[in-house]
């Protein structure tokens, strides 16, 4: 058993000046071993002329045992009316470690990064600790 959910419209949830508009779709599957989400959003601005800015990201995971889920994401970001620099492609492979149940969290991901045009890719890892009270 799972739940998902699909939503496709304007952006309201976001402040932006009049000038911007924003559309986007996103779509989310969470069951209990597996958890699949993803999402697209654009913008275009009245003043500018040219592609609009866009953005989009997947991400799959899934729990290998019970207290340990395996997470790869990849996401894309451009500006392409205003600049290549800016554009970003990046992918995430990592681990979420639950020791001890649902209230704790550790992460461990591998990020490698590529920004601007071609641009140069980087690699950071990050670990973090999460907890809910």
């Amino acid at each position: 058993s799972g739940d998902g959910r699909l939503f496709v419209g304007p952006d309201n949830g976001l402040l932006v000046p009049a000038a911007q508009k924003l559309g986007g779709v996103d779509a989310a599957y969470e069951g209990s071993r597996v958890t699949l989400k993803g999402e697209y959003i654009g913008q275009a601005r009245d003043a500018a002329a040219g592609p609009d800015d866009w953005g989009w990201y997947g991400l799959g995971a899934m729990f290998v045992i019970p207290a340990v889920q395996a997470v790869a994401k990849y996401e894309e970001f451009g500006r392409p009316s205003i600049t290549t620099a800016v554009r970003n492609r990046a992918w995430t492979a990592g681990l979420n470690v639950y020791p001890n149940g649902r209230n704790l969290r550790l992460t461990f991901d591998y990020v490698s990064r590529k920004i601007g045009g071609p641009g140069v890719r980087k690699g950071r890892l990050l670990a973090q600790v999460q907890a809910r009270f």
